[in-house]
């Protein structure tokens, strides 16, 4: 979702698409809401023309699908910067 410029809207339209029960699997390098980073906040102005951001908060855009939910949210890879996240769509939704 950091590569897209509206990532509610794409986690909004997977899950629009997906089956109740369904899973979704995310890897991205997102934050931690109240995260600082204050690193990670100074490249995105770069990496953003690289066709990434850093910045982005993955609860931020877990509210455009109220439909998920969070299976599991791991740390992975460079010490905790990307999280391996599972969503499944909950049964009574769609």
């Amino acid at each position: 979702t950091a590569v897209v410029p509206e990532p509610q809207r794409c986690l909004s339209e997977a899950a629009r698409v997906l089956k109740p029960g369904g899973t979704i699997l995310l890897f991205d390098k997102f934050l931690h809401p109240g995260q600082s980073a204050p690193l990670r906040r100074l490249l995105t102005p770069l990496t953003r023309r690289l066709a990434t951001r850093m910045d982005v908060v993955f609860e931020e855009v877990l509210c455009a699908a109220p439909e998920l939910q969070v299976v599991s949210d791991t740390p992975a890879l460079g010490g905790g910067w990307f999280r391996r996240i599972r969503l499944v769509k909950l049964e009574n939704a769609g």
